[in-house]
């Protein structure tokens, strides 16, 4: 799942669509989003957002947050993925209707080594912050209404400075 990191050494700096980055997941996740019956909610805003970053950076950080989402919703009757983006706040939203994450949980799940899954490693979701602080951005998790409309776990990436 991490193997594009190994790709970013070569990687400029670039606008990278969002749509392409929906686009790259469904063809990642082309046989679980089939298998599972997955349900992609995208939104105009964020098909139409543009992120200035590595794209090996951006894909890994999204496969990370999706194959968890994947994992969580396995036992849920409806399983959506939704990717939004809030022009006001300049946010990108990647929520899921699976497993909420409790709140004492949530700084806790960017730690090293840190992971509720059965041999999980907790090497994914600290790798995608560090490498999406290296890039001038920023990832939280949040049970606030205003993101987490499905109600399962939720992450926001917004930047440093809050301006994508």
């Amino acid at each position: 799942m991490l193997s594009p990191l190994y790709r970013i050494s070569g990687a400029l700096i670039k606008n990278v669509s969002c749509d392409v980055i929906y686009k790259y997941l469904l063809e990642f996740f082309e046989n679980q989003i089939t298998d599972y019956n997955i349900k992609f909610n995208v939104s105009d805003n964020f098909k139409n957002h543009l992120l200035t970053i590595r794209e090996p950076v951006i894909h890994t950080v999204f496969i990370n947050i999706i194959n968890n989402a994947i994992y969580w919703m396995r036992n849920k009757e409806e399983r959506i993925i939704k990717l939004d983006y809030f022009v006001d706040t300049k946010e990108i939203i990647i929520a899921n209707s699976g497993e909420k994450i409790p709140e004492y949980r949530k700084d806790k799940i960017f730690d090293l080594f840190y992971s509720q899954r059965p041999n999980g490693r907790g090497i994914g979701l600290y790798l995608s912050k560090q490498s999406l602080n290296e890039a001038g951005l920023d990832i939280y998790v949040t049970n606030e209404k205003k993101y987490n409309s499905l109600n399962g776990a939720c992450f926001v990436i917004n930047t440093i400075e809050n301006d994508i």
